[in-house]
């Protein structure tokens, strides 16, 4: 990434200094952590405060703007919805139904078409975990994690997304994921039209099936495409599903 921006330097005759890097990174400290905050109480709320088909949204905020006068509106705005949140959570405020089976979705939410998630919230499954926005525990955001020595580190901690690491750390990352948070299940959906994707799926479903005997879904879905998309097919799939969590989960208490 530093011999890039050198060469973006040459080409531009714009000089691009590691304070200014530094001064950049700053601005958005507030806004990751703003999402990070509101991420976290979403995964560990019961009742689940937010549905499934407004959660996306949030993610938005996070990459709709680059520019630093745009970041203190940005930030304030995901404040007021982690206030906003957390009074719901205080109040029972259920936008899934309490004690509805917890479960990790692999991929982020479709693009443009909310009917999939909406269905999840319907049949009472809340989506707790989305891999939109999950860090390999050995590269990804907390809030209390300490600066690198340099500012290209830091930048390229957005390619410690699980989505963006080899297979081998995104596995590890999903099941750490599902231990920490204590996850039902495993929707394990992959769209076909992603080359590597479809053969990680089956490799998540070993693997998270082998290390913590959870019921894993493994789901051919259209991440764009909405005249892709069978309700009823979806619908009994998810009734499967459901019936197969409840199951575990009153074998396991």
């Amino acid at each position: 990434m530093r011999r890039a921006s050198e060469h973006m330097q040459e080409i531009t005759g714009v000089d691009l200094t590691d304070n200014m890097m530094w001064e950049a990174l700053g601005a958005r400290g507030g806004l990751d952590s703003a999402l990070i905050k509101i991420q976290r109480l979403i995964e560990t709320s019961d009742p689940m405060p937010i549905s499934g088909t407004h959660r996306p949204l949030f993610y938005r905020l996070g990459a709709s703007s680059f520019h630093m006068d745009d970041l203190p509106d940005q930030t304030g705005a995901l404040n007021t919805l982690y206030e906003e949140l957390a009074e719901r959570v205080s109040k029972g405020f259920a936008a899934v139904e309490k004690g509805a089976p917890r479960i990790l979705c692999v991929l982020p939410a479709h693009e443009s078409d909310p009917r999939f998630e909406h269905l999840l919230d319907e049949m009472g499954i809340a989506a707790v975990a989305v891999e939109g926005r999950l860090f390999s525990p050995d590269g990804g955001y907390t809030l209390d994690a300490g600066r690198p020595r340099d500012p290209y580190e830091a930048l390229c901690r957005f390619f410690h997304l699980s989505m963006f690491e080899t297979a081998k750390a995104r596995i590890a990352t999903l099941v750490a994921v599902c231990r920490r948070l204590n996850i039902d299940g495993v929707l394990d959906r992959y769209h076909a039209g992603c080359r590597s994707v479809p053969g990680e799926a089956l490799l998540i479903r070993e693997v998270i099936t082998k290390e913590l005997d959870i019921p894993v879904l493994l789901l051919e879905w259209e991440n764009f495409d909405p005249r892709v998309f069978n309700r009823e097919q979806y619908k009994e799939r998810f009734e499967q599903f459901k019936t197969m969590l409840l199951r575990r989960r009153a074998t396991s208490a």
